[in-house]
């Protein structure tokens, strides 16, 4: 039994609690009836919670509304009204109303049927509303006087204490309230209520005003407006960010198109923690990234590739960049991540990044404890260049795999990832779903931390700004093949150097897949198989590369394996890189036995007995041998620098070309570079350079002097032809240059872009780019046409690299195409193929700022549109909803379809949205509320899963190995206090996706060698797991929006047909 039970249902005490079944609502209802006047004085009044009475007050004659102060939070927001002037408490009391029709949660048809009659009876005089703003009242009164004409006998009723006249006062919040009935109470309390009302300001028209135009009950809102609404919210940043004027170093161009990708930038970073910027090649990234880094506070460290330093820190000096921060080598991130002062840099700047796309490597390791905690901008045009899996690795850069704030509702972004892995890998990459996967990932991912702009896209959509300031982007004609064949006899020999190649083992390069011990092998089996492929690689890359090249690479693999058998006999087998020494085999077969050992033992090589390997060992190594002596012997016979049919074919189309135009060569062989250079110089003379890796800083700068219009001031021309590899492929402006040969064939289409973006750039003077690609042709095969003979020389490539094809090119969309079609596509990927685009959003920013620009009145309008507008117009496909909603940085579309309410894309939403400025709106749909908290409820379903505590779903075999082991641990009564805290860091950094699979698999490793106590256990953790990650990331907030209020910016019902 209720405590309150034995309370009389007469009761002059309402608090609004169940208990006792009374609320305020219920026994005002109850007083109303044949009631004549009503008066409220209220410290606060909500509009929208009136219907609870307006049944009742129907037969009321006269309804008074007297507003004071009230002492609660929600009263005024804290803003002293009796200190302002008349005016401006009558502008805060309707900024109240707006907010009140902006937060309410009691969202239906009774409750804006009740402000429909509120409004009714204003205009027809029943209401009156009065501010009383020259005096602190806080009281909360309700009189009711009686129709002395139904019941003479009854005077009226008085009801007073803690409750406003709102929903929540009147029916959910727990109040105090007393009603008094003797008729003395009453008239006193009337006389104090006129006497206040006598003194107050009439403010029934502003309400009313304010209700019909400045609230969501509006009907002076046209489709075209709502929708310029959703653009001005959903870019409100941009916007906003925008109105920053963004100074530019003299001499560099001031174009919005890199202003615009700056504060989308900024935007990005500040929610996420990092930023992929990825506009195609050309458009200037390194320019947009210093801006960027201009205008954040902090120390800045830029890592970035060696060969563009220079350029970066020339770049940094001309933005205006401190001491402090620094431009280094991504070369040396492992001495990096020893700085002592690592941890003052708050910001981490990597160029090319996809360098660092594999998160096994231990280069990656280095980095992404540089980077762990910071702020990370990520700079590269191709961030994925194999699997999805490229794009996750780079985002683990800036946040946790399992603790992510990009997808609202799905923290866990291993297991995105990976199901949508799973996908590919079961559909064995099906066209379709790629398509779908690929959608997917662009819209719940890239679309909130990538930026990527195509030229075509930046012509389009800045076309305005581009001719205002005289730029406009070359025509990159289709690529020109340049065939080249060699004579009959020469194609002869190539064809059986290919069959001799297709019979050796690589013996020498995988020793330990010979090793009787099979056990001995262990992670070592891939390294070995990833070897032979890459030496495979190189064979073949140098024999398509130039015979010179090749006949170089066999020399030097002959030299090699001389001095390996030499090595065996003497009982010796070396296995690792023997390049991490000065030494060579032959100089390894000289050594005396103890200086051999030194040598080993500084260099970290390992030394085996012949005993320890199969016998068919050395009997593979030598017949490898003896097949490099067979096609050294078989080229010796060829004049290769005078007998070269491949350089004929460049000579001859050097020649055609006009005498100013300057022409770039690309080769990936440096032999091929070197011999180039030879050649070219005697037909050539002096206007002839050539650049690799090894090449001086120096040499560098007088090719940019000769080849970069930024150093034009110079007056520095005097050569023509650069011969290069791809050590120039990156990072560097060449446009000087409109021509592009590619010597060598062109496997990988990733490094064309790169190549072509050298001279495809923004601010190039030249009107036209030609790109050339050379390919071979077979001499035995007259009979077929000439792209078929081509194709069938190619096949007999990759026939021999069969499974290793992966090692010269790592992009999945080769696979399905022929190569050949591929690679005459090749740079015309950056516009066809698109890894993610802002086009739309693209358009979407000019729009709302062509309004701002052309028509300020029309965007200051939308502006002060406030939250929840909605209307209804005619649609021609199907009866809908769209609902815009807020909460944070989270900006959601909500779709109503046949009773079912689902998140949808900007791309759909906002299609479907976008009207004309004639279109004309309809009546609202009866079920419209229905719709409308349907839509509602399924965003807050979203938010909440955002916040349930994320549990491992998705674990390697070594990441619940370590698991196990750290369970066992804590439930050790010998573990120490402090390891336990230790190892309780190391699980919940193991919760959030600190540490990767490589941890994982170094720790497992480790504890294997020592697992003797446990202690020794715990130092496997120490040795292997570094501290950084025990910490949370400081670098962004998974939880910041989810903090912030819900907001309804908008919704808009179609209904089809008429």
């Amino acid at each position: 039994m209720s405590r309150f039970s034995k309370y009389s249902s007469d009761l002059s005490i309402f608090t609004n609690k169940n208990e006792n079944g009374i609320k305020l609502s219920d026994r005002l209802n109850s007083l109303l009836t044949n009631s004549k006047y009503f008066d409220v004085l209220s410290g606060y009044f909500r509009i929208t919670g009136f219907y609870l009475l307006a049944n009742q007050l129907e037969s009321v004659e006269e309804i008074r509304i007297l507003i004071g102060l009230g002492t609660d939070k929600e009263t005024i927001k804290a803003i002293d009204i009796f200190e302002m002037s008349g005016s401006n408490a009558v502008l805060e009391i309707k900024k109240i109303v707006k907010e009140e029709f902006s937060l309410t949660s009691d969202d239906s048809l009774e409750m804006e049927n009740g402000v429909i009659k509120f409004c009714e009876w204003i205009s027809s005089g029943k209401l009156k509303i009065r501010l009383c703003y020259d005096q602190n009242v806080h009281a909360k009164v309700y009189i009711i006087r009686k129709n002395p004409e139904i019941v003479p006998d009854q005077f009226g009723n008085l009801i007073t204490g803690s409750s406003n006249f709102t929903y929540s006062g009147l029916d959910k919040n727990v109040e105090f309230n007393v009603e008094l009935k003797d008729q003395f109470n009453v008239q006193y309390a009337l006389d104090f209520f006129n006497e206040l009302w006598k003194n107050s300001k009439d403010i029934t028209s502003d309400i009313e005003e304010t209700i019909k135009n400045e609230t969501w009950m509006s009907n002076n809102i046209t489709p075209y407006e709502l929708y310029l609404k959703a653009l001005s919210v959903y870019f409100e940043e941009e916007i906003r960010t925008r109105k920053v004027d963004y100074e530019w170093p003299e001499g560099y161009m001031n174009l919005q198109y890199q202003e615009d990708a700056v504060t989308q930038a900024r935007k990005i970073l500040a929610k996420h923690g990092g930023v992929l910027i990825s506009d195609v090649v050309g458009l200037g990234k390194t320019y947009i990234s210093a801006m960027l880094g201009k205008l954040l506070q902090g120390k800045k460290l830029f890592i970035v590739p060696p060969v563009v330093k220079d350029t970066w820190e020339h770049v940094l000096s001309d933005f205006g960049y401190k001491m402090s921060d620094k431009v280094v080598s991504l070369g040396i991130v492992d001495q990096v991540a020893g700085w002592e002062d690592l941890e003052s840099y708050k910001y981490i700047f990597v160029d090319e990044a996809h360098r660092f796309r594999n998160a096994s490597s231990t280069e990656f390791q280095y980095l992404k404890k540089i980077c762990y905690g910071k702020g990370v901008v990520l700079i590269t045009a191709t961030p994925q260049n194999n699997t999805i899996l490229d794009i996750a690795n780079l985002i683990t850069l800036f946040q946790d795999s399992r603790n992510s704030s990009i997808i609202p509702g799905c923290k866990d972004l291993d297991k995105y990832f990976s199901e949508l892995n799973r996908q590919l890998k079961k559909s064995d990459n099906n066209p379709e779903i790629v398509s779908l996967v690929a959608s997917d990932v662009r819209d719940k991912v890239l679309r909130n931390v990538l930026i990527r702009r195509t030229r075509n896209e930046i012509s389009t959509y800045y076309a305005e700004d581009l001719q205002k300031q005289g730029l406009k982007f070359p025509k990159v004609n289709d690529p020109i093949r340049l065939e080249y064949m060699y004579d009959e006899e020469m194609d002869q020999a190539f064809d059986y150097t290919i069959e001799l190649l297709k019979s050796f083992t690589y013996a020498r390069y995988t020793p330990l897949l010979y090793l009787r011990d099979k056990k001995r092998i262990g992670s070592d089996k891939v390294r070995q198989e990833n070897m032979r492929g890459f030496v495979k690689t190189m064979l073949v890359k140098r024999l398509e590369s130039s015979i010179y090249a090749f006949i170089e690479s066999i020399k030097r693999l002959k030299k090699s394996s001389k001095g390996f058998i030499k090595l065996y006999k003497k009982g010796k087998v070396v296995v690792g890189s023997v390049s991490r020494s000065k030494f060579d085999y032959a100089d390894l077969e000289e050594m005396e036995d103890n200086y051999f050992q030194l040598m080993i033992d500084a260099y970290d090589i390992d030394c085996y007995e012949p005993i320890d390997f199969e016998d068919r060992f050395i009997s593979d190594v030598k017949s490898d041998y003896k097949i490099l002596k067979d096609i050294y012997k078989l080229w010796s016979k060829f004049d290769i620098k005078i007998q070269d049919s491949k350089y004929d074919v460049l000579k001859k189309k050097i020649d055609s070309f006009e005498k100013d135009k300057k022409i770039i060569i690309f080769s990936e062989a440096k032999d091929t570079v070197d011999y180039l250079k030879e050649k070219l110089t005697n037909d050539y003379e002096n206007i002839v350079i050539d650049f690799s890796g090894g090449d001086s800083l120096g040499k560098k700068k007088y090719i940019q002097d000769n080849f970069d219009p930024g150093f034009a001031w110079k007056n520095i021309n005097d050569k023509r032809i650069l011969i290069t590899t791809d050590a120039l492929s990156e990072g560097v402006n060449l446009h000087n240059a409109s021509i592009i040969i590619n010597y060598d064939l062109p496997w990988n289409p990733t490094r064309i872009m790169q190549r072509v973006g050298r001279i495809n750039r923004v601010g190039s003077k030249n009107e036209e780019l030609f790109v050339y690609n050379f390919f071979p042709r077979d001499n035995s095969k007259e009979h077929l046409s000439l792209e078929n003979s081509i194709k069938y020389k190619i096949q007999m490539f990759n026939e021999l690299l069969g499974g290793d094809l992966k090692y010269i090119t790592d992009d999945e969309k080769v696979k399905s195409y022929n190569l050949y079609d591929f690679l005459m596509m090749a740079n015309k990927l950056p516009d066809e193929i698109e890894l993610s685009s802002n086009a739309l959003e693209m358009s979407c920013i000019q729009i709302i700022n062509k309004v701002i620009k052309e028509n300020p009145e029309l965007f200051e309008k939308i502006q002060k549109f406030p939250n929840k507008i909605r209307l209804a117009r005619k649609d021609n496909d199907e009866t809908k909803a769209i609902t815009f909603i807020k909460q944070g940085w989270i900006k959601k579309f909500i779709k109503y379809e046949s009773g079912n309410s689902i998140e949808i894309e900007f791309e759909e939403a906002i299609k479907a949205l976008e009207a004309r400025e004639d279109e004309k709106s309809i009546t609202l749909p009866k079920d419209y509320f229905t719709i409308f908290n349907a839509n509602k409820n399924a965003f807050v379903d979203i938010i909440n899963a955002s916040k349930v505590q994320n549990i491992i779903s998705t674990s390697s075999p070594n990441e619940k190995k370590v698991r196990k082991y750290i369970k066992a641990l804590l439930a050790s009564q010998e573990i120490k206090p402090s390891d336990k805290e230790y190892l309780e860091k190391v699980n919940a950094s193991i919760r959030r996706g600190s540490l990767n699979s490589r941890v994982f698999k170094d720790l497992m490793k480790e504890i294997n060698k020592n697992n003797q106590s446990i202690d020794a256990i715990i130092n496997s953790f120490k040795s292997i797991i570094d501290e950084t990650y025990l910490e949370e990331r400081k670098n962004y907030d998974v939880m910041n929006s989810l903090k912030k209020p819900e907001v309804i910016v908008l919704t808009e019902c179609f209904i089809k047909g008429n």
